[in-house]
């Protein structure tokens, strides 16, 4: 029994004394969390078109944190002015609404993670979505 003791004793004695300096070294600087998009191209024309109502999804990776949201932009090309728009899920259904005159367009997505410290992704991911306006439709119940 006295054995034990003199080892509880003794490692007691070493862990207070060998950990006085704490964490030494240089804090990294933040780095940007990285957006990717489920699919990076669309090939489709003419009837093969997507109908106006498109499900979106995306993911980020924090290399130093975590990935606290997104936000989201229609706007092309994206540059300084781009009007972002917040959301904090990994999909969303968009109903992308064609030009008046028109029944088809190419709707460019951009999305970008944003980390827990406020940094937003200096790459965003982003799609075209080639759209055909879907016909009306009305249904009694």
């Amino acid at each position: 029994m006295r054995k034990y003791y003199f080892f509880t004793i003794l490692v007691t004695a070493l862990l207070f004394t060998a950990c006085k300096d704490g964490i030494l070294g240089n804090l990294l600087p933040n780095k940007a969390p990285d957006t990717h998009t489920i699919i990076e191209v669309i090939n489709r024309s003419g009837g093969t078109r997507f109908p106006s109502s498109v499900k979106i999804q995306w993911w980020g990776d924090d290399p130093d944190g975590y990935v606290q949201s997104y936000q989201y932009t229609f706007d092309y090309p994206v540059t300084a002015s781009a009007h972002w728009h917040a959301i904090t899920g990994n999909d969303s259904l968009f109903s992308l609404t064609t030009p008046a005159g028109i029944d088809t367009a190419d709707f460019h997505f951009s999305i970008r993670a944003i980390d827990n410290e406020g940094l937003a992704d200096p790459t965003p991911a982003s799609v075209a979505y080639p759209v055909k306006n879907s016909n009306p439709s009305v249904q009694f119940i």
